[in-house]
Formats: structure tokens, sequence, C-alpha cells
């Protein structure tokens, strides 16, 4: 199991190395906690300004119109503010399919560990 938070915007907040994201204090704590059984990650998608764009439907597939960023909470320390904190997520981390791929590998470690916090 893989918890993920996924947030869009069609204006994001571009940083020195990526991406910032302002998310809620709730959710960060819940997505950060060392004792929980799967890693917490919180993935942004980068859509276009039309909003018919942003999805296409298929017979066999939905394609995504956009590009997103991920990194992991899991384990990071406490936020400096109690509403929402300021999360950065690296412009070479690519929300790709080997991106889920070693999100996956990392919740099976987890799990084949039998024991929580390791990442």
């Amino acid at each position: 199991m893989v918890d993920i938070q996924l947030k869009c915007t069609q204006n994001p907040r571009s940083i020195r190395s990526g991406f910032s994201f302002d998310l809620d204090v709730e959710t960060y704590n819940k997505l950060r906690d060392p004792e929980r059984s799967a890693p917490g990650h919180l993935a942004l998608l980068i859509v276009p300004p039309d909003i018919g764009r942003w999805i296409s439907h298929q017979p066999d597939s939905i394609v995504l119109s956009c590009h997103g960023y991920w990194t992991s909470l899991h384990g990071m320390g406490e936020a400096s503010s109690n509403v929402t904190t300021a999360i950065s997520l690296p412009e070479h981390q690519q929300l790709t399919v080997k991106a889920m791929g070693t999100m996956f590998d990392a919740a099976r470690r987890m799990t084949s560990a039998g024991g929580v916090g390791v990442n």
C-alpha cells in the first residue's frame, strides 16, 4: 500500500530546484508519521489552463495532459506552522511509471521488514 496526496495547479510556485506547494498541516502530519504502515507521499500535477484538455478518456485508457512531481513525506520533521507548510517537490522527481514503481518498492520493503518507520 502507498498513500499519495494528489494536488493539482495551473500556476505552480517555482523554486530553484523544482516546485513548492503549501500543504495543510493536518495532512502533512498524517503523511509524515514515522509510525504509519505505508509511506506517505505528496504529488503535484501541473495542468494546462483549459480544463477540457486535462483528461482524455479512451475505451482502453485515460490520458492526463499534465506533468507531475512527487516527494516522500514519510519521517519528515514537524511543521513550523500550524496551518500550512511549504513542501518542496524536486524537479528531478517526476511522477512517472518508474517513480510509482519506486514508491511501491519502498512500501514492500517496509512491509517485509515487519516494522514501521523504514524508508
